[in-house]
């Protein structure tokens, strides 16, 4: 969108008053006049009435939680403007009000009004003792099991044994002394019987298995431009590199909306659905570039001279590792990208179309024409590097795009969207949406530490971000061929018209979003999370706080960590920690404010009945299980009262 032309001083008288339920009169005096410029105004009873002279007038820029209708009353036109609170509230709940800029516009001139909805507080304590738990926690092994089968194991006696033990077909391996302990290390025919066996013996200590240990050296990936993928260990990727394969034992699907993968990318061998496994092009028009109409070959032909977007952003989520070029972010997990085809041959696409396709991916049947098309793999993940401003929304519109969100959201799915690239304050949609995780860019500065990227859109909506790169510097220090790289993302490419497929640096809110999916797809597949809403709130606590502290319009929670969000470091929060979900009666909402480390929480919400549940999260999976729950109420609110649980 272009930047907004300065608003200019006309004669213009519009009423402003802050109205009760019943608005079915407007009062003509002792309002407010809106003047050009900057207006504000608070809701009452969820409700603000702008009156204007006669003329066409219009109201864009609403968010999904403001329903704006319109009316003639007395020769005026009438705007009322509607809030729904829930809707509004962020997801932490962590917010007094929450505020709307709307522009309205007509012959006269342009206005802005912000509209604030002031939130009510609501406190507690979360109790100190935590509820047993019957379940291990899926973030922790249990104790290696000791087989009934030949192998090495130590025994510590208390000084030298005066008569040391022998076990049928125990064969000495060597002796060490210790202090005043002599250890004997044997191996045996069946560990599990020797070691019991030695344990009896009131001069043994102690009697373990000799378990072999290796060297922690830093693992990285064998592909030969790892290298100048600087953005993966930055993010926590050499701990991930170094967990073991088999704790991802979990299929993961990973949709990829955008405009189609270039799959015989020799780089992308394996990872990507084909026609037979639920790949679509689901583009109607066929002018779009590859000839036809919707079908099941989602192949990007491409725009002459440029590169394959959708293909570039599958690099990033899911090129083999120790392959020929890249690593993705899945590694060697057994995730697969669905490839669903919506933006044309331009680069861009139809609202309709691109909803579609996010309703395909997440499992819905639908039908194009006559054909109807079905997902035999609804995806766990759906990345969406696509987007427009809001501004180039009506309300109406808005609402539209986060229903197929929240659609999707419904059947399970994670829907990880681009915060835009617009460089300014911009609620992009469909990131803006409440049912998306929407995710900015950051890139390095020349201290090498995270920087916002210039050309990332900021906002509240903002909530993670990720590396995005930039083309215009090179502090990552890496070198390609002799020359520094850029500090952009390097990942898969396809250009129109090649044969075989290449490589190239991107930049952008497309190349961020990715790599917080392939964490999701991780986390799924490893078992840390089950749900879309484990593994969003997973990543947003486990991110890494960086510029303003606290969540911030940049950055959102921060930069995020494979690491921490896979309990590979010592970021994770605690197991233990205190946590308390709220939900609205019909349980179609869910809220976790945060809670400090002495349990004390307070969260800001509308007036309402909610249902309340704290308690300690003792498996570490950031959500309250039935079992972790050691208090749950209801809570009735009154707008502008607060309360104090006690």
């Amino acid at each position: 969108m272009q930047t907004p032309t300065a608003m200019t001083a006309l004669a213009l008288s519009l009423s402003l008053l802050l109205a009760a339920c019943d608005t079915s009169g407007v009062p003509k005096d002792d309002s407010l006049a809106l003047r050009p410029g900057s207006n504000a105004a608070t809701f009452q009873r969820a409700q603000v009435t702008v009156t204007a002279p006669p003329g066409t007038w219009t109201v864009s820029g609403a968010a999904p939680w403001v329903q704006v209708t319109q009316r003639a009353e007395s020769g005026r036109a009438a705007f009322t403007f509607t809030a729904d609170a829930q809707a509004a509230i962020p997801p932490t709940a962590n917010l007094s009000a929450v505020t709307d800029t709307v522009t309205i516009s007509g012959p006269a001139g342009r206005y802005d009004l912000t509209l604030t909805l002031p939130l009510t507080a609501v406190q507690g304590q979360v109790p100190a003792t935590a509820a047993p738990t019957a379940a291990l926690s899926p973030l922790a092994a249990p104790d290696a099991q000791v087989p009934h089968a030949p192998g090495r194991i130590l025994v510590v006696y208390r000084g030298a044994p005066s008569a040391a033990l022998t076990v049928q077909g125990a064969r000495p391996v060597r002796q060490l002394r210790i202090g005043q302990d002599v250890t004997h290390v044997l191996d045996v025919p069946d560990m599990a019987a020797a070691l019991a066996r030695y344990r009896q013996d009131p001069q043994v200590r102690t009697a373990i298995r000799d378990v072999r240990l290796h060297a922690q050296a830093t693992f990285t990936p064998g592909d030969p431009y790892a290298g100048a993928q600087w953005a993966l260990p930055k993010i926590g990727y050499a701990d991930v590199l170094a967990d073991h394969p088999e704790r991802y034992p979990n299929a993961v699907t990973i949709a990829v909306v955008d405009s189609g993968v270039r799959a015989e990318h020799e780089d992308l061998q394996g990872r990507v659905y084909g026609p037979q496994d639920g790949a679509a092009d689901l583009i109607t028009d066929p002018g779009n570039g590859d000839g036809d109409g919707p079908d099941r070959d989602p192949t990007d032909p491409g725009v002459s001279g440029g590169t394959s977007h959708g293909t570039a952003v599958t690099g990033v989520l899911a090129a083999n590792q120790n392959a020929v070029g890249v690593t993705g972010g899945t590694l060697n997990a057994p995730v697969r990208v669905l490839p669903v085809r919506v933006l044309g041959n331009a680069g861009d696409g139809d609202t309709s179309e691109v909803l579609l396709g996010l309703r395909y991916a997440a499992g819905e049947t639908v039908t194009v024409g006559s054909v109807t098309y079905t997902n035999p793999h609804p995806a766990q993940v759906i990345n969406l590097s696509v987007g427009a401003s809001g501004d180039a929304f009506t309300a109406e519109e808005k609402a539209f795009i986060c229903e197929a969100v929240t659609a999707a959201a419904s059947r399970g799915a994670l829907v990880v969207a681009a915060a835009g690239n617009s460089g300014r304050a911009d609620a992009q949609y469909p990131g803006a949406c409440a049912d998306a995780l929407a995710v900015a860019a950051v890139t390095l500065d020349a201290q090498g530490n995270w920087a916002h990227a210039p050309y990332s859109a900021t906002g509240p909506h903002v909530a993670l971000s990720a590396p995005g790169g930039s083309l215009d510097t090179t502090y990552n220090g890496a070198a390609l061929g002799g020359t520094r790289a850029p500090d952009g993302i390097l990942t898969t490419a396809w250009r129109t018209g090649g044969a075989t497929g290449t490589y190239a640096f991107e930049q952008g809110t497309s190349f961020a979003t990715p790599m917080v999916s392939a964490v999701a797809a991780l986390m799924f597949s490893k078992g840390v999370v089950s749900t879309a809403t484990q593994a969003k709130a997973r990543l947003l606590a486990t991110a890494t706080d960086v510029l303003t502290p606290g969540k911030d319009n940049q950055t959102g929670a921060g930069v995020l960590n494979a690491s921490a969000a896979l309990s590979l470091s010592g970021t994770t929060p605690p197991p233990t920690a205190a946590l308390v979900t709220i939900q609205n009666t019909d349980r179609t909402r869910t809220w976790q404010p945060p809670v400090q480390s002495s349990g004390a929480w307070r969260a800001y919400l509308s007036g309402g009945t909610y249902h309340v549940r704290s308690g300690r999260d003792t498996n570490g999976n950031l959500t309250l299980d039935d079992s972790e729950v050691t208090q749950a109420r209801d809570v009735t609110l009154q707008d502008g009262e607060a309360q104090v649980l006690p």
